[in-house]
């Protein structure tokens, strides 16, 4: 949904694509948008109380929340392609917890 939004724009010209690989013991999520192959903009966290008083947007979760449900996240572009690549550590793999 964000690379649709944020991405894309929900441009039909400017499709989203969805990629699943199992290998090594992870499984990884590439998510590219034709939106520009620019850099993430840097973000303030979001601050549960500072939204709820109205010091912060309310919206804002998106990458926080991604970040914090997988393993790794990296983030490459070129060429007007911007890729999201989510790295989820499968039972077994060594994922650092302990």
């Amino acid at each position: 949904m964000n690379a649709m939004e944020h991405g894309s724009e929900y441009r039909p010209d400017r499709p989203v694509s969805i990629r699943v690989l199992h290998e090594g013991g992870a499984l990884r999520v590439e998510v590219t948008d034709l939106g520009g192959a620019t850099k993430l903009p840097s973000r303030e966290s979001p601050d549960l109380e500072a939204k709820l008083a109205g010091e912060q947007e309310p919206r804002g979760w998106g990458l926080f929340l991604i970040e914090k449900m997988v393993d790794e996240v990296k983030v490459e572009g070129e060429g007007g392609r911007r890729t999201l690549e989510l790295v989820l550590r499968l039972e077994g793999a060594d994922d650092g917890d302990t």
